[in-house]
């Protein structure tokens, strides 16, 4: 379906009657952007960061240029910190802010419908990469020589991950964003 995660190249046209009004460069000047809008969009900025952070120093590790037991460290505390916090903010979205924002504008509720697939596929995606990296810090730390073609493995669902989580994130906030603005909702956590 070419609204599938993996098919997508930007939200429907449908869904950006509101984008249209609210173009991205002037969504922090606008008089309802509040600092829980800031602080959700700062946290799409920390997975990214954390997402490149994991796929850097796979390349790295890759390229002989990265000790094995750092490497598998920082998969452990970065890749858990990146599982965790994205299922729990998947979690608050789903439980919290989408029931609100869905209220305000009925036209964009194929959008909610959207991201609420995004967040399924993603989790099946969050789940192989939590085996994998699992499974590649296992290699290191026994000194496997398969923990390269491990390492290999998890950098191909990385760039994957990355691909789809990038797709998902510019399209929430572009459904998103535009709704606070237009209707300036009271969001309560």
């Amino acid at each position: 379906m070419k609204n599938d995660l993996p098919e997508r190249d930007g939200l429907p046209e449908h869904l950006k009657v509101l984008l249209d009004n609210y173009p991205r460069e002037g969504w922090s000047k606008h008089r309802n952007f509040s600092e829980l809008t800031k602080f959700w969009l700062n946290r799409h900025i920390m997975f990214r960061k954390a997402l490149e952070t994991l796929r850097s120093e796979g390349d790295h590790f890759l390229d002989g240029t990265r000790d094995p037991q750092h490497y598998a460290a920082l998969i452990t505390k970065v890749g858990g910190f990146f599982i965790n916090e994205l299922h729990l903010h998947h979690h608050m979205e789903d439980q919290h802010y989408f029931p609100l924002l869905i209220r305000q504008d009925a036209r964009l509720s194929d959008g909610f419908e959207l991201l609420d697939s995004d967040h399924h596929q993603l989790t099946e995606l969050l789940e192989g990469m939590a085996k994998s990296g699992g499974d590649l810090v296992n290699k290191i730390r026994s000194k496997s020589e398969a923990s390269m073609f491990a390492a290999d493995n998890l950098q191909k669902i990385l760039r994957r991950f990355d691909r789809f989580m990038d797709r998902h994130l510019t399209d929430e906030e572009e459904l998103i964003v535009p709704i606070i603005l237009e209707y300036n909702p009271q969001i309560n956590l």
